[in-house]
């Protein structure tokens, strides 16, 4: 992330230099339309490096950039590299992780124990069942980010991963990092030691021209959002079932009483929902009200979050935070979620709309365009700073050592 690599080693790097940090995923970024867990193992090597830890990835190829083209390893400087391992491509198989990454499985296996710590994001699945008992039984610590980074499965199959994983995980991660506060409850609510949970915010890192501080305030105080112009809402991230977008096209059905040339625009590749999307703009009517974008693979979703009046995230499972709308906040826009999608320390420029009413959606959204967007990116910009999550995330793992 830029405002980390602009950053050089500080003296902290002096005394973790020797640390090793192997980060294992089954696929990885660039593309944030492949999920936070990537995106954000991602940001958390650039911000280790940084301190002048070492951080070696282990990942396929399938999902990023380089699949079926090289090079499969690429290296990330003086503080690591990443190696994308090839995935096995066969018809029928998409969906069987432990077919189509067994050459990964194979790595982490061999190259594990050379690590001070491996990091992970998944929860249930293949890798995590690998690398919880590498954790119980072959002395390798782990740290785990966060129960919104599951791997997707549905509800019944869910009851049995975590009657197997519950007891295992808590004896076998040295470190985790919660999300938010409720998160770290969770957590607790497992078994785990209080004093190996962190709560670790997301990570925001603007494009320059977003980029806001106190010194901004006279130049930015009047730019809220003219109350005149057609409302504008949007949606960042992959199209999965979990994110709840068929309701966020029903909000918008709700709003078109109250703002008839309300308009929606989804940005994102499909992962399984597209379907029901397009079926329910149908349904509804609004096929002149909802664009659909491709996802991209550079800083355009940013300008797309400004030129929203809000971003909006009906999620159908619990995602704890979504990294789509905290980056909305940091461009001073304003968020309508639900309690399966929870920010804390905004709440006063977010909405969760469990129980609400189109109009009573419709007021608030008309009270926040009287907001000076400045001050709602700057409040996101100050919380999810790279430089505060770099610290908790550092001295976590330099503390648990």
């Amino acid at each position: 992330m830029r405002a980390t690599e602009r950053s050089t080693p500080s003296t902290a790097a002096n005394t973790s230099s020797s640390l090793r940090v192997l980060q294992a995923a089954n696929w990885y970024a660039p593309a944030y339309a492949f999920g936070g867990p990537s995106r954000l193992l991602e940001a958390y090597a650039t911000m280790l490096r940084a301190r002048g830890v070492t951080v070696d990835v282990l990942t396929t190829d399938m999902l990023s950039r380089t699949s079926f083209m090289g090079p499969h390893s690429n290296d990330a400087g003086p503080f690591g590299r990443v190696r994308y391992l090839k995935a096995c491509r066969l018809t029928g198989l998409n969906k069987r992780n432990l077919h189509l990454h067994y050459r990964l499985y194979a790595a982490v296996l061999k190259e594990a124990r050379r690590y001070d710590c491996v990091q992970f994001a998944d929860y249930r699945g293949a890798l995590a069942l690998l690398l919880l008992l590498l954790g119980r039984f072959g002395g390798v610590r782990l740290a785990h980010h966060s129960f919104g980074m599951i791997s997707q499965r549905q509800v019944g199959k869910k009851v049995i991963w975590d009657l197997l994983f519950k007891r295992l995980f808590a004896r076998s991660v040295s470190v985790c990092f919660a999300e938010n506060e409720t998160e770290r409850q969770e957590y607790l609510a497992i078994g785990f030691d209080a004093r190996r949970i962190f709560v670790l915010p997301h990570p925001v890192d603007p494009p320059d021209r977003y980029r806001v501080g106190p010194a901004d305030d006279g130049a930015a105080a009047s730019d809220g959002v003219d109350p005149s112009r057609p409302l504008r809402l949007c949606f960042v991230g992959r199209l999965h079932p979990t994110k709840g977008i068929p309701r966020v096209i029903e909000l918008l059905h709700g709003l078109k009483a109250h703002a008839p040339d309300a308009t929606l625009t989804i940005m994102g590749d499909d992962d399984g929902a597209l379907p029901d999307i397009r079926a329910a703009i149908a349904a509804f009517g609004l096929e002149s009200s909802v664009v659909l974008r491709a996802a991209a693979y550079d800083d355009s979703r940013f300008d797309l979050y400004a030129q929203s009046d809000a971003f909006v995230i009906l999620a159908a499972d619990n995602l704890q935070t979504s990294l789509a709308s905290v980056e909305a906040l940091a461009t001073g826009t304003p968020v309508i979620s639900n309690q399966n999608c929870r920010i804390e320390g905004l709440e006063d420029h977010v909405l969760y709309v469990d129980n609400l009413s189109p109009a009573e959606v419709m007021q608030w959204l008309a009270a926040r365009r009287g907001i000076p967007r400045h001050s709602v990116a700057l409040a996101a910009q100050q919380i999810f700073s790279t430089e505060n999550v770099t610290r908790i995330l550092h001295d976590a793992l330099v503390s648990t050592r």
